[in-house]
């Protein structure tokens, strides 16, 4: 608001309403006086999409990781002299539109290889630092990772050592190659000095085995130490005997 240092004038409703203070003592750049305002205004200035740019999304759905998916469509659109579009306005419109974010093709979260793997996701994540090909799902922190089967398949010809300790059904679904998951069990099968190795532990009263100590004591409500020191010294561990499963 012309005038006041403290109030600006709502560009929607022309209501007077106090300058928010944002962190570090700065003055925020908001034009509108409420959530109601602030969606009018960006309704009223938004870009509308046009049959051409769904079309894009359409032709790349499912097909490759959000943020690559994302890339992709802006260098579609510049060539066929569609607007720029967030990320963000770019990802509502997927949801609007019922498209996962979630390529269904060809591509894998690590936490899924590691479940196809019957392996721990610290196993799996080894493999990036290895040398596998890994994409974010976006550039902020904590997203997952995603893998193509492609990358997959290239890695294991050149490393496949590295995955002679997973499940050899998970390979072949992960990897498609018959060959390939034949050349990986041929491979020498070594205990790697890993401190993520689960211990596989059996309960001697029910028969049931655990692949870690963490799932056998999330079974009978315990920390995973009681399961550990019952199988080291004999005691019981959740009202239970519980012996270490010896490794082949």
């Amino acid at each position: 608001m012309k005038g006041s240092k403290n109030r600006r004038e709502c560009v929607v409703c022309q209501s007077v309403f106090v300058i928010p203070i944002l962190k570090g003592n700065h003055k925020s750049q908001r034009l509108t006086c409420s959530a109601l305002c602030h969606r009018r205004y960006v309704s009223r200035n938004a870009r509308r999409w046009v049959k051409g740019e769904l079309d894009i999304i359409e032709q790349l759905s499912t097909s490759m990781p959000p943020k690559r998916l994302y890339m992709t469509y802006c260098r579609m659109a510049a060539e066929r002299g569609f607007p720029k579009r967030s990320e963000a306005a770019f990802r509502c419109k997927l949801r609007l539109l019922g498209i996962p974010l979630m390529p269904e093709l060809d591509w894998y979260k690590l936490n899924q290889l590691a479940e196809m793997f019957d392996t721990t996701r610290h196993l799996v994540y080894k493999l990036v630092k290895k040398g596998l090909r890994a994409e974010r799902e976006s550039d902020h922190p904590n997203q997952p990772w995603f893998v193509s089967r492609a990358e997959l398949r290239r890695f294991a010809r050149k490393r496949p050592e590295l995955f002679r300790h997973f499940n050899p059904d998970g390979l072949f679904v992960a990897l498609e190659d018959r060959k390939l998951v034949e050349l990986i069990m041929a491979q020498p099968k070594v205990h790697l000095p890993n401190r993520y190795n689960p211990t596989t532990v059996r309960c001697v009263e029910t028969g049931n085995i655990y692949k870690s100590y963490r799932a056998a004591a999330r079974e009978v409500f315990v920390d995973p130490s009681a399961i550990y020191a019952s199988a080291k010294h004999g005691h019981r561990a959740g009202g239970y005997h519980w012996v270490v499963v010896s490794q082949i």
